[in-house]
C-alpha cells in the first residue's frame, strides 16, 4: 500500500521538494582565468584538459561565457617578486 501511494504521488521517480540543479561556477571561472589572464587559446585549453576542442566547447564554453557576462569583480593579479 505504501509503495502504491508513493507511486501515485510521483515520489518513486522524483523526490518531493527537490532543489534546483546546481550549476558549478568555480570551474567556469578557472577556465575563463586561464583564457583571459594566462592567454590560453580554446585549443590550448582543450589540450590542457585532454579533450578535443568541440568537447571543450560543449563542456565549458557556455558556462565560461555566462560567468564572464555576470561577474564584474576585478580579477586578482599575482606577481612574482625576486
Amino acid at each position: 500500500m505504501f509503495w502504491m501511494e508513493m507511486g501515485r504521488l510521483g515520489y518513486r521517480k522524483r523526490e518531493p521538494n527537490e532543489p534546483d540543479a546546481d550549476h558549478p561556477q568555480r570551474l567556469a571561472k578557472m577556465v575563463r582565468f586561464h583564457q583571459r589572464e594566462l592567454g590560453y587559446s580554446r585549443s590550448g585549453m582543450a589540450t590542457l584538459l585532454d579533450v578535443v576542442p568541440a568537447e571543450f566547447d560543449r563542456l565549458y564554453g557556455n558556462q565560461a561565457a555566462d560567468i564572464a557576462e555576470n561577474d564584474h569583480r576585478p580579477m586578482a593579479h599575482i606577481r612574482l617578486v625576486k
